[in-house]
């Protein structure tokens, strides 16, 4: 829905996700870019969900993620040894290898190809300043630093392109009873 990343599927606040407006508003990790967009409604409803069966945060840490491990820790993590080094445990891209594995998909890739897809798909929508704002992107050169905002129209319809992508409308009633989504992890994602 918002090309979400594993590290930032793991550090997104619960706090983050406006369920009554549908919008998420948290910087991207890794740049700590501003980032905003609309929440598609088969999202809010899988983000209720596993809202519904979240484990209690192991530690006050972990207490306002929206998404933790069954042992309640934060999906991805790192831990800090002795000897200066940082090892990351990416739980997420573990459970996708084995939903890949389980599903008999043998393709190379891991659970950010789905950012991947995001950003090809959303470029249909011709809007690159606006992908880049959903995306928490930072764009080259001088225009961005003219660029105070992007209204929410051109987030929707962002969204709206990928979506459409995501679940194509059928013609006819009988096709629309059979509609399914092209990748069911697609949407929390």
């Amino acid at each position: 829905n918002g090309g979400l990343g594993q590290t930032d599927v793991a550090a997104l606040p619960l706090s983050a996700i406006d369920f009554k407006a549908g919008w998420i508003d948290f910087p991207r990790v890794k740049t700590e870019t501003d980032r905003r967009f609309p929440l598609w409604p088969e999202t809010i409803k899988a983000l209720r969900e596993a809202g519904k069966d979240r484990p209690d945060p192991r530690d006050d840490a972990s207490a306002g993620l929206a998404f933790l491990t069954v042992q309640g820790r934060p999906w991805v993590r790192g831990t800090s040894h002795a000897d200066g080094r940082t090892v990351f445990t990416d739980a997420i891209g573990q459970e996708f290898a084995k939903l890949l594995r389980k599903l008999g998909l043998k393709r190379r890739g891991s659970f950010y190809n789905l950012r991947h897809c995001f950003r090809t798909v959303a470029d249909g929508a011709k809007d690159a300043p606006a992908v880049d704002a959903i995306m928490g992107h930072v764009s080259e050169g001088m225009g961005p630093n003219y660029v105070e905002h992007i209204e929410r129209e051109r987030l929707q319809a962002v969204v709206d392109v990928v979506h459409a992508w995501l679940w194509p409308k059928k013609t006819t009633a009988k096709k629309k009873a059979a509609r399914k989504p092209r990748l069911k992890v697609a949407a929390v994602a």
